[in-house]
């Protein structure tokens, strides 16, 4: 007998059915039964049907009225599935507690006289033992499908895998032959194909071979492809001290020390510390542990596939509530992060990361791609588009939320969010920059309408209002959508609202002070400080450094120093109470206040998780401190520019709160802090060449090495 969860409620009296739900054209002498269906059952009955082709709902659901058999009609087949389809897309387009009410509405199911037999008592014993049987049966065939569904996920991984090899043209040679290239890209070359040969003749020790030197003749002479392994290489060494190696290769890659600095370090105290070949290495075997592709189009870069980001990242989570003695969630949320970097002077780079929903440290930050490239679409299209494609065909297939993975045996779903700053998140939805008429990125609210607060909390939210991503040509969408990933997947961080909105608080406060000291100029003042170094003084004096400077690119002829999460913050802390003391600002205690309210804002929307009632207190004071930012263009200059963010901040973050309960979560603290990371990696562990490819190897290394580094030890602060 099939189980499920909720149970049916009969009766056989129209007295308990309420009036509502009493069928106007069936006459209640022909009705035998009446059977109540929880959306929640008629969910669990459709995918249970779905299994299996061969099942139909009246099959599935006789077994379950206990005491009754019903004739398999078309009638009660074509009403099952109706109320089976609408109960499920109902509970798909529905989060959180709206979820759990849906699932306890209810409809009745009239069965007619001439569909319902009553058992008979020996027929329900009869009944009740081939049901124990057919259950037993059930078990066995769930086990064997479990298992043959085990073994073909295996299979098409290594598809996959042969097909990502095939497409890539691993064996192809790009540029010039051995005998056309210098003595440096010979060198190159030689390593490249040694590795390739290496892997391509992977199938000689399972005959009991190894292989020593390939001989190679080409028009300059012989070449040789020396395999042939000294007795004191890496391979050699014995399991305890292969470990040692481990953990000294991944302290390296984690503080970014060059094999130069290692070398002259082993040359040093030769004998006393591990020579560096060992390294080199140890780093050439852990490497092979990941396949890395280069990514399409003309632009460097590097790409592991979506397959093996996944299972990297899903291993980490299950090894992670083990240790906590905890179970790990079948349903997981990820996070894909993007974000741009400027790594030299000249040098873009573009990163790509897998991540778990809510996690903090960059450590557990999976970096799946690494494209050196300005951050436009078209790079974002070319560069991405294997993986951008893989994510696709998922959501397509099986809806957001509802895809279906297989890692050790166990099953899972996941469900994808976008996260990042404003400028990526807008080049990946197609639409133009943030300084165009449209600029919301969930709405159609104008430039003008961003300085209209007259709306209500869900104003902006309702369905009309609501943008329609994908329509070219309307509403500053200008290229289709990179990811099929809906509106409300996708994340502001924030971080960014944070630089972004303080960084607005600082820019007025250096043209009001700007101000003044050309008033001051034009009236013959000399004052001892002018009220530019007074307002540099008491950004300085909260710790945090800097400064402004004269230059020829911005409209107001000045350029200031950027600040950090942890500067804005501390400036948001300290620089309220010093601009009410100070002389030298206009409108002193207004623009005190303005401050001191927006990190009351900021405290509610990246605090712990509110309560649903929280948010509308969380709307009243954005919508007061936007009437306060708004209000005070009447006296000072540049408060009259509402930016998307502001607006995002006011109307949006409110959802998103009631969905979640924090914005902490997508917090783009971690993507910053892999950025750093892949900023040093750049400029210390690589000779840049093929450098994107370099970044994401020392990053995989370090994910892959994490268990052998030293477990810090226990810190209680003294008070």
């Amino acid at each position: 007998m099939v189980s499920f969860q909720q149970r049916i409620d009969i009766t056989n009296s129209p007295e308990f059915i309420p009036k509502e739900h009493l069928s106007r054209l069936l006459d209640p002498s022909d009705i035998a039964l009446y059977a109540t269906l929880t959306n929640k059952f008629l969910i669990e009955l459709k995918a249970y049907v779905d299994q299996d082709d061969d099942l139909s709902y009246c099959s599935v659901f006789e077994p379950l009225l206990e005491g009754y058999r019903i004739t398999e009609t078309e009638r009660i087949e074509l009403s099952l599935r109706k109320h089976g389809e609408r109960a499920t897309r109902g509970y798909r387009n529905r989060r959180g507690a709206k979820r759990y009410t849906y699932e306890k509405e209810f409809i009745i199911l009239h069965l007619k006289k001439d569909e319902v037999t009553s058992l008979k008592p020996s027929f329900k014993e009869e009944r009740f033992m081939l049901n124990l049987r057919a259950e037993t049966l059930l078990s066995e065939l769930q086990t064997e499908k479990e298992e043959n569904y085990k073994l073909k996920g295996e299979n098409q991984a290594l598809k996959d895998y042969i097909q990502r090899l095939k497409d890539s043209n691993v064996t192809e040679n790009r540029g010039g032959t051995i005998d056309e290239v210098k003595r440096t890209q010979t060198y190159y070359k030689l390593k490249e194909l040694k590795g390739k040969t290496e892997a391509a003749l992977w199938f000689v020790e399972s005959y009991g071979l190894k292989i020593d030197k390939i001989l190679l003749d080409g028009k300059n002479g012989k070449t040789i492809l020396d395999f042939h392994e000294s007795g004191h290489s890496y391979k050699n060494l014995s399991g305890e001290q292969r470990e040692e190696v481990k953990k000294l290769v991944g302290l390296l890659d984690q503080y970014n020390i060059s094999d130069d600095a290692y070398h002259e370090l082993s040359m040093f105290y030769e004998g006393q510390v591990m020579r560096s070949y060992l390294i080199k290495e140890c780093r050439e075997n852990v490497d092979q542990i990941t396949h890395i592709e280069r990514t399409p189009g003309p632009h460097p870069g590097a790409q592991v596939s979506l397959q093996e980001g996944l299972n990297l990242l899903i291993r980490q989570e299950v090894q992670e509530k083990e240790t906590e003695n905890s179970t790990p969630n079948n349903h997981l949320k990820i996070r894909i992060g993007a974000d741009g970097t400027l790594v030299s002077r000249v040098t873009n780079y573009i990163v790509l990361n897998l991540s778990m929903l809510g996690e903090s440290s960059h450590k557990n930050y999976h970096t799946i791609s690494v494209v050196e490239g300005s951050e436009t679409y078209d790079t974002l299209k070319v560069s991405f588009s294997t993986l951008f494609g893989e994510i696709n065909e998922q959501i397509d297939r099986y809806g957001n939320g509802n895809i279906p993975y297989l890692f050790n045996g166990q099953a899972y779903t996941i469900e994808y969010f976008l996260c990042g700053d404003m400028k990526i998140l807008l080049i990946l939805c197609g639409l133009k920059a943030a300084n165009s008429e449209y600029a919301c990125l969930y709405c159609i609210s104008s430039r003008a309408n961003r300085k209209n607060l007259q709306f209500g909390e869900t104003h902006w939210e309702q369905k009309c209002k609501r943008r329609p991503l994908g329509k070219l040509g309307k509403y500053c969408q200008a290229h289709p959508p990179l990811l099929h990933i809906d509106l409300n997947h996708i994340m502001i961080d924030e971080l960014h609202v944070l630089l972004r909105v303080g960084g607005i608080l600082i820019r007025n406060l250096i043209m009001d002070a700007h101000r003044l000291d050309e008033r001051a100029s034009l009236l013959g003042r000399k004052k001892v400080t002018s009220a530019m170094d007074n307002l540099v003084a008491m950004i300085r004096s909260c710790g945090v450094a800097f400064k402004v400077w004269d230059t020829k690119d911005k409209s107001l002829g000045l350029d200031y120093t950027s600040c950090t999460g942890n500067q804005m913050k501390a400036l948001f802390k300290l620089l309220p109470d010093k601009i009410r003391q100070s002389e030298l600002i206009s409108k002193p205690d207004l623009v005190a206040n303005l401050w001191e309210s927006f990190k009351a804002i900021y405290d509610l929307l990246s605090g712990p998780v509110l309560e649903r009632s929280s948010t509308q207190t969380y709307f009243q004071k954005a919508s007061v401190w936007m009437n306060k930012f708004v209000k005070l263009s009447k006296h000072l200059e540049g408060y009259d520019s509402v930016t998307p963010y502001m607006h995002i901040l006011v109307y949006h973050v409110p959802r998103i709160l009631r969905e979640h309960g924090t914005l902490r979560w997508f917090s783009g603290q971690g993507l910053e802090k892999v950025n750093d990371d892949i900023k040093q990696t750049y400029h210390r562990k690589t000779n840049k060449r093929n450098a994107p490819e370099a970044a994401l190897r020392c990053k995989r290394r370090k994910l892959v090495l994490k268990h052998h580094s030293r477990v810090p030890r226990k810190y209680t602060k003294r008070r």
